[in-house]
């Protein structure tokens, strides 16, 4: 806040010799050299060259007068001069930190306008401002950030571990393309429903539940509907889980296969054998059509082999399960895995 305008002299920085009383040391010198203030006429002169050792009652600094501002800091209330129309509350930011004033190399520039601050408070303010960017920079922070991010994204994601999936009945949806049914652990069913105009992601149950949908171009819908014709797989583990993502859905797979063979086949096992047990493992089973199959699992990689060693061999599925290091697979995770895969393997 303005309060006041005064008149006050500053030095210029420029020092010169003059006329100086020996008794006072005044330098108010009458031009009959008297001194103006005692009268006395003892007065020294200066000599040239002028030295260290000189007396230093004969130099006088240069003073101009200037208008000089009082302001009243907006913040603890004490009054401060300025000797400028206009107080610059300026603060300026670069690879040092915050300081006070306006700095033409620096990064940043910040102006508190319409605000009128004392030396002292605007110090404080750069010291806090510091001490923020100390604080940010801090492993300590960024970690505690990270986390809290991850929180709150964890709240608003919806993640569904899925356990199976299939190609389901598009009567249940009489105006839909094409329908992909998900299984969760949880023993919960979603439907993926691809339609003329739209698509829907819907929780089955006694009453169906709509979890979110989206209209859709003609060109879009026709992509999809050319990936369920002709690449299943891509649609299915690629396509539409990044469309659900991009809506707060995560589908998040125990496993995916590179190839789809139909919805889930039941095969009558007759005889079952473990060729290896790790690094690969190896099993060779027999149906009651008397076909015999071959799997095997090693670095993280199965197939599923059938007419195994004949010329009408075949595989069935195959794709990632683990990390690359895997070389070792359960009976009862295969079963499972081969679940996954649409093979129902009985009597195992």
């Amino acid at each position: 806040m303005f309060v006041k305008k005064i008149k006050k002299s500053f030095e210029t920085g420029t020092t010169y010799v003059v006329d100086f009383c020996k008794d006072c040391g005044s330098q108010d010198i009458k031009v009959e050299y008297s001194c103006n203030k005692c009268h006395s006429h003892n007065i020294g002169h200066p000599t040239y060259p002028i030295g260290q050792e000189e007396d230093p009652r004969m130099l006088k600094k240069e003073t101009v007068e200037k208008d000089v501002y009082v302001y009243k800091c907006d913040i603890c209330g004490k009054e401060f001069e300025f000797a400028g129309e206009n107080h610059p509350n300026t603060i300026h930011y670069d690879c040092d930190g915050f300081d006070i004033g306006y700095y033409e190399d620096a990064e940043k520039n910040y102006t508190l306008s319409d605000t009128d601050i004392c030396k002292d408070c605007m110090k404080n303010i750069v010291n806090e401002l510091n001490f923020q960017i100390d604080k940010i920079l801090s492993k300590a922070f960024v970690i505690e950030q990270l986390e809290s991010y991850k929180r709150e994204l964890k709240k608003d994601i919806i993640t569904l571990d899925i356990e199976s999936w299939n190609v389901s009945s598009s009567s249940l949806y009489p105006t839909s393309y094409f329908v992909i049914a998900y299984h969760t652990n949880l023993k919960e069913i979603y439907h993926f429903v691809c339609m003329e105009n739209k698509w829907q992601f819907i929780k089955k149950g006694k009453e169906d539940i709509l979890i979110t949908e989206k209209d859709s171009d003609n060109n879009e819908t026709m992509e999809l509907v050319d990936d369920f014709v002709h690449d299943k797989i891509n649609l299915m583990f690629e396509k539409i889980p990044d469309i659900l993502l991009d809506n707060n859905i995560y589908l998040k797979f125990e496993s995916k296969p590179d190839k789809y063979d139909g919805n889930k086949e039941i095969i009558n096992v007759k005889q079952f054998k473990m060729l290896t047990m790790a690094a690969p493992t190896q099993f060779i089973f027999i149906d009651d059509e008397d076909i015999i199959y071959y799997f095997r699992y090693r670095w993280g990689k199965y197939s599923l082999c059938k007419n195994y060693n004949t010329d009408k061999e075949e595989i069935l599925c195959s794709g990632q399960y683990g990390d690359n290091f895997d070389g070792y697979i359960t009976r009862k995770d295969f079963e499972k895995l081969m679940k996954h895969n649409g093979y129902i393997l009985k009597n195992l």
